[in-house]
């Protein structure tokens, strides 16, 4: 005869893990005028299960995408119930915000703004012509809401310029010309005392508080480098690219990227 079957094996020493229900359909609902959000069951009867609401819970993030956010501590007051009305005591979670002195934002060709990278400028002046802007219409500075500018600064690449005092840069009703020192103690902007420094060395115009410490404010400061404009006024001008870096800095020394003009100067062939 043929032997007999082997027995059957003995139980398994560990039950299978029975699997979390984490698919009951609820509800989530957010009322603004009292900042109350509530999840409860879609059907209104069926518990959620212990574990996936311990997952819920700890996923639960905040975030403030604000880039000059109101400092302060944000709560957050939870509380659980059962099926039969009873409420947990509640349990508050405290999130303080905290603001960073961000670096000023300097765009030469519109708005200022974080997410634009794209903030040089460019245009010709043409033998002739009248002095040219050396920014869009609508360049802008912005500190967000800290307006505390102290410091914008112009640097001409010295290996650009070639025509001598017949290149002038003209800021805030005073001409330069980009080939001598110059100072200017006389003018203002907002009614802020400044004081404008060039330096002919090393291409580097200045304008600063005359006290050194007075914020220029952001719209007197946008009129400012909107006016700001170049002229070569020799009848043989070099032709080529002049080029002008410029930078913002607010009083805690943080400094903007630097956004850069540039200026084609175009020759023409005059008559004899």
């Amino acid at each position: 005869p043929p032997p007999p079957p082997p027995p059957p094996p003995p139980p398994h020493p560990h039950p299978s893990p029975t699997r979390r229900s984490s698919d009951l359909p609820v509800t989530i609902t957010y009322i603004a005028a009292t900042g109350e959000l509530t999840v409860v069951p879609t059907d209104g009867t069926t518990p959620l299960p212990e574990a996936d609401l311990d997952s819920l819970i700890q996923g639960i993030t905040y975030e403030n995408t604000s880039q000059a956010p109101t400092e302060g501590a944000r709560t957050l007051t939870f509380t659980a119930t059962d099926d039969s009305g009873l409420t947990s005591d509640p349990a508050v979670s405290t999130i303080t915000v905290a603001a960073v002195n961000d670096p000023p934002i300097l765009d030469l060709n519109s708005v200022a703004d974080s997410g634009d990278p794209n903030r040089d400028y460019s245009d010709t002046f043409t033998e002739g012509d009248t002095p040219v802007a050396v920014v869009d219409a609508t360049a802008d500075v912005s500190d967000l809401t800290e307006n505390d500018l102290v410091e914008l600064k112009v640097a001409v690449d010295p290996a650009t310029v070639f025509d001598g005092a017949e290149e002038v840069i003209s800021i805030n009703g005073v001409t330069i010309p980009i080939d001598a020192d110059f100072t200017d103690t006389t003018t203002s902007v907002g009614g802020v005392p400044v004081t404008i420094t060039y330096t002919a060395a090393t291409g580097e115009l200045t304008v600063v508080p005359t006290d050194g410490t007075t914020p220029v404010p952001e719209a007197d400061l946008d009129s400012l480098i909107q006016g700001i404009t170049y002229e070569n006024t020799s009848q043989a001008p070099t032709e080529g690219a002049r080029t002008l870096t410029f930078t913002a800095t607010d009083d805690s020394g943080l400094t903007s990227d630097p956004a850069v003009s540039t200026i084609t100067v175009a020759a023409v062939n005059d008559p004899p």
